[in-house]
């Protein structure tokens, strides 16, 4: 099989698709599925991208729920298998949506696959370009919303919870984006 040295504008489309669907971003979602149309992605191929992202999401949520079973000691959860990979594009759709659920195990896989299909190191860091993009869009757009929601300076409830339990801060807490000196001057 031949190597191309290159994605196409459909191909990176798709996998910008893929990306957005699988980050969960409306917005982006909303954009690239119009970008794709645009540069002639067929009806077909972009539900093809839609069903490979939908396909890793659930695929790194299984992942998980097994890896919570196993740690609470419980049986495992019945595991799915992913779609049959039909096509290089596919393989990099489905390798750009597991980098927006930051599922390392579906992400090698995929570029293990996509190598397998014949992808070169241009298309694969392409991929991951477009993934990057997308999902730091997605981010900012999240971002957004939770600084209106909850503005900076005002402490999260796993902080207070705590503090309540005369615990020390956890600075940098998975769901608090305060730093220290924002800490220190939040009112908790």
């Amino acid at each position: 099989m031949s190597k191309i040295a290159t994605l196409t504008e459909t191909q990176q489309e798709l996998i910008a698709v893929g990306v957005s669907i699988a980050a969960g971003c409306k917005p982006c979602t909303a954009y690239h599925l119009k970008a794709a149309r645009a540069v002639g992605a067929s009806d077909e191929e972009i539900r093809q991208a839609v069903h490979h992202a939908l396909g890793v999401r659930h695929s790194a949520t299984e992942i998980m729920a097994r890896l919570a079973d196993k740690f609470l000691g419980s049986a495992p959860g019945s595991g799915t298998s992913s779609p049959a990979e039909k096509s290089l594009t596919d393989d990099l759709v489905s390798a750009g949506a597991a980098f927006a659920v930051n599922c390392g195990t579906s992400l090698e896989a995929h570029l293990n696959a996509a190598r397998q299909m014949g992808a070169n190191d241009y298309q694969v860091q392409t991929t991951l370009t477009i993934a990057r993009a997308v999902k730091n869009m997605a981010g900012q757009k999240v971002e957004a919303i939770a600084a209106k929601v909850a503005p900076e300076g005002e402490c999260c409830a796993v902080d207070r919870n705590h503090q309540n339990d005369g615990d020390q801060q956890v600075q940098g807490s998975p769901a608090c984006s305060c730093s220290g000196s924002e800490r220190s001057a939040a009112t908790c």
